[in-house]
């Protein structure tokens, strides 16, 4: 009976650290700002940085971040990744992709963090 509950501890442990990579969505699901390139993708290290993400990935044309796990009412909260895509369109456009991933321990307590990244992005919030 222990082994049998060890193997499930252990497992419950593996499967936390597994977090699900973002994967470009649809051309139909991302948003055109009005900036470019570079301008583009500082706004979009600023918008994960505002919203609590470290950054992990920093390409020319994608940044991605996850926010730290946390143990609190929700165990596993915390621990999303967000994906962001860059794509230029012209001198001053931009279209920005952007997916949010959660991983598969702490599901309930994690939420969607796009619009928040949106609207930081498009400068809504200020």
């Amino acid at each position: 009976m222990k082994s049998k509950m060890i193997i499930v501890v252990l497992l419950v442990c593996f499967m936390s650290g597994c977090a699900s990579v973002p994967k470009q969505p649809e051309l139909k699901e991302g948003i055109v700002v009005e900036k470019n390139l570079t301008d583009a993708k500082a706004s979009a290290l600023d918008a994960l940085v505002v919203n609590g993400f470290e950054v992990q990935k920093d390409t020319e044309t994608y940044v991605q971040g996850k926010r730290p796990n946390k143990i609190g009412l929700f165990v596993g909260s915390g621990g999303e990744t967000v994906g962001i895509w860059l794509e230029v369109m012209d001198d001053n456009k931009t279209r920005v992709l952007i997916q949010n991933k959660k991983s598969l321990v702490g599901y309930i307590g994690q939420q969607n963090w796009e619009r928040e990244i949106r609207k930081e992005m498009l400068g809504v919030n200020k």
